[in-house]
């Protein structure tokens, strides 16, 4: 590993200690074997590509900044996890095959899935779980719950953040943005509160300061005056949005592909005094699936090209079997629609 230049073959992973000690550019060079395997494994066995392939490198940078041996990670949905399954000593040989790896977090498949969910937006409740699990007995973890744009917009997901917000267990959510727009702040002053209000310093002044305070009615009185004060000046000179609103710490959005920043961005959020939004630009379909991807979700393009272990190239099955017998019904009605939930018309 002392070799800049080195490279980690993939299947010889057993888990992710071995990040800490590799350089950026070494980093760089596993996010495209991991994508060689991801495109290998899905193109022999089946699966879902697009959404992998486009969170290697944010799933790497949480590796390096958290130990998911004892902290908790759960993907949403949680197909994302192929890198993840990866990184902690998983092989994606015989993919989705009984008595092997499965292509969503598995519980009993090994101690870095905490939880196991298909579809959809339940992350958010699930981590907050965790999180009350742990301030009520007094232990000492970060629960990180990576959620996809699709995800987060769901009825489900909007409690789990109306929750977490009302009761004040701490959790960190990875905002994966690859399609929606979500909204940014813009100006000097804008990304200024937004570091300040995360940095480690400034929130062990706010805390000192809110302690001191609080000793008595007239320190109260001054605080939530000047608590009011910067709030308004806040609200003034930065734009807010869904999650400012519901009193979480947004942070973002960063490049979900550069991994340094992302580990500054990671390094904040564990030491913000309150929950956080890490909101993540990611490429849904990198290095591969853009040529192909035309809107669907990545999951069955009609055939992917040879490659180490495809060499004629594999059409993947359609995933349409459980609709068929309605559309065959409705094929002579002018007036029928079918419309996939979440999925636009076009």
């Amino acid at each position: 590993m002392s070799d800049k230049h080195e490279r980690i073959d993939v299947s010889t992973i057993k888990d992710p200690s071995f990040l800490k000690g590799l350089s950026y550019k070494q980093l760089d060079m596993l996010s495209e074997d991991i994508r060689k395997e991801l495109l290998r494994a899905v193109s022999t066995y089946g699966g879902h590509l697009s959404s992998n392939l486009g969170d290697v490198e944010i799933t790497i940078a949480l590796h390096r900044s958290f130990d998911f041996s004892k902290d908790k990670l759960i993907f949403d949905v949680g197909h994302q996890s192929y890198t993840h399954k990866i990184l902690t000593g998983r092989s994606l040989e015989h993919l989705n095959e009984p008595g092997h790896t499965q292509g969503f977090q598995k519980i009993a498949e090994s101690p870095y899935d905490p939880y196991e969910a298909g579809h959809s937006s339940n992350s958010i409740s699930a981590a907050e779980g965790f999180a009350i699990a742990r301030d009520l007995k007094g232990e000492k973890f970060d629960v990180v719950a990576f959620i996809g744009d699709s995800s987060i917009v769901n009825g489900l997901a909007f409690e789990g953040l109306n929750d977490v917000s009302a009761r004040g267990h701490k959790i960190i959510i990875i905002l994966n943005d690859n399609e929606m727009s979500i909204s940014k702040s813009v100006g000097g002053m804008g990304k200024f509160f937004r570091r300040i209000s995360s940095a480690k310093g400034y929130n062990r002044l706010k805390r000192g300061y809110q302690n001191v305070l609080e000793r008595n009615a007239l320190g109260r009185k001054i605080y939530n005056l000047s608590y009011k004060i910067k709030s308004a000046v806040k609200r003034r000179l930065v734009p807010l949005n869904l999650f400012d609103n519901l009193g979480f710490t947004y942070m973002g959005p960063y490049d979900g592909h550069d991994i340094k920043k992302l580990e500054k961005a990671l390094k904040r959020a564990k030491s913000a005094s309150k929950s956080v939004v890490l909101h993540v630009k990611t490429i849904k379909g990198k290095g591969f699936l853009r040529r192909l991807h035309r809107g669907d979700d990545g999951k069955t393009p009609k055939r992917l090209p040879a490659c180490p272990g495809n060499r004629k190239g594999f059409r993947i099955r359609e995933a349409f079997l459980d609709v068929q017998g309605p559309l065959h019904r409705c094929r002579h009605r002018r007036r029928a629609l079918p419309y996939p939930c979440g999925k636009p018309l076009s």
